[in-house]
């Protein structure tokens, strides 16, 4: 049995190798959202400041409990240049302050995230808000 496109008749044994390929994109898929799942820290309620590390999720899901907090991200180097973080606040008061260094890259109420990435502005690493 062939059926019929404008490219030509495609025949039921070519369909297989088609069906095959989807099922391994599917289950690639399958295993994308179990690696994203892997990288997000649970929700953590904190006790005072957040203090970033290079080894940090991709994903923070923090909770200010009780009190406004700084987040400040680790220190952007050249290793970490690609690097990124989805920061949500998961609490239902206060702010999460996200930082590099200092300067204050966003502040975040009960709801919200953002989205910081590091990245080489002229020779020095930084990190920069997204979204």
């Amino acid at each position: 049995m062939a059926l019929g496109t404008e490219f030509g008749d495609i025949k039921a044994d070519e369909i297989r190798p088609l069906n095959a390929s989807f099922t391994r994109f599917a289950g690639a898929f399958a295993l994308g959202k179990e690696v994203l799942n892997s990288v997000a820290l649970a929700g953590s309620a904190l006790s005072g400041a957040y203090t970033g590390a290079s080894t940090d999720a991709m994903v923070l899901r923090l909770d200010p409990n009780g009190a406004n907090r700084d987040v400040t991200l680790v220190t952007p180097t050249v290793a970490l240049l690609g690097k990124m973080h989805i920061v949500t606040h998961t609490g239902s008061a206060n702010n999460l302050v996200v930082k590099d260094g200092a300067t204050t890259l966003r502040t975040l109420t009960a709801g919200l995230s953002c989205w910081v990435l590091c990245v080489l502005i002229g020779t020095t690493p930084t990190w920069v808000l997204v979204a």
